[in-house]
């Protein structure tokens, strides 16, 4: 899931957009439009990688993350 905090949703003013995606074992490249989360990016305060599944052992790996 990502997690999307901008000054109108941040967790305090709204809750922040979430976006959910799959990550499977192969690597991927993954475009989230900011329009899908409500934003245009200027108020843009945090983005989160989140895991919502049941509990349980995990792995993530991230890399070239860019924001546009």
């Amino acid at each position: 899931m990502l997690l999307v905090l901008t000054e109108q949703r941040d967790g305090s003013n709204g809750e922040p957009a979430m976006q959910p995606f799959a990550a499977g074992p192969e690597w991927k490249q993954y475009t989230f439009p900011f329009s899908d989360v409500e934003t245009d990016g200027s108020d843009l305060k945090g983005l989160g990688f989140l895991r919502a599944q049941e509990p349980g052992p995990f792995s993530f790996q991230i890399d070239q993350v860019e924001i546009k």
